[in-house]
């Protein structure tokens, strides 16, 4: 079963390797320091997926199939689209069709860079999400230490509280001098 499965192989230049995907099975991948390896390594996940899904009575995903396309379709439209289409079709005194087609490719084209972009974009952005995730996480863990480290030092010297207010200033808390300085020797 597993080879009636797509395998697609391409170079990834930030892990320095190949990696192997399946189009049916979308988060799958290995990766390997030579095609052969990756696909070899692919084809042991897959066979783990494919067990995984029978195991749990899922339905398997119906491979690919190889289509035959006849390079012909049918396409409806409005009728003013159509007049523009012809028009500009005749004024660079290329048939309908062959206007039709160059139009459809570029656009499918640009389409097609723009997604590739906002793709990288988008891991880009994944990734300095989770990079600033952790980094909050790490700031949240190094603050409740300082504040407990903060606390643990007050309580040594004798600090009675962190900040006194008087008349809309703000100064320092008083330090029990009994406890900082030593007992006075009587």
């Amino acid at each position: 079963m597993k080879d009636k499965y797509s395998v697609n192989v391409f170079w990834d230049e930030e892990d320095n390797c190949f990696i192997a995907t399946c189009h049916e099975f979308p988060l799958l991948s290995a990766h390997g320091d030579t095609k052969e390896e990756a696909i070899s390594e692919f084809q042991v996940v897959l066979e783990m997926a494919i067990e995984s899904y029978i195991e749990d009575h899922l339905e398997l995903p119906k491979p690919k199939i190889l289509s035959n396309y006849s390079g012909q379709f049918r396409i409806r439209m409005r009728k003013n689209l159509h007049k523009e289409l012809a028009e500009t079709a005749e004024k660079e005194g290329v048939s309908l069709n062959s206007y039709a087609v160059s139009v459809i490719a570029e656009n499918h084209a640009i389409k097609k860079l723009y997604a590739d972009k906002i793709e990288a974009l988008e891991r880009m952005i994944n990734g300095l999400t989770l990079n600033i995730v952790s980094q909050h996480q790490e700031l949240q863990v190094y603050t409740k230490k300082l504040e407990f480290f903060e606390d643990t030092a007050r309580q040594d010297i004798g600090i009675t509280n962190r900040w006194s207010s008087n008349n809309d200033q703000i100064i320092p808390a008083t330090i029990n001098r009994d406890i900082y300085f030593g007992a006075k020797e009587q």
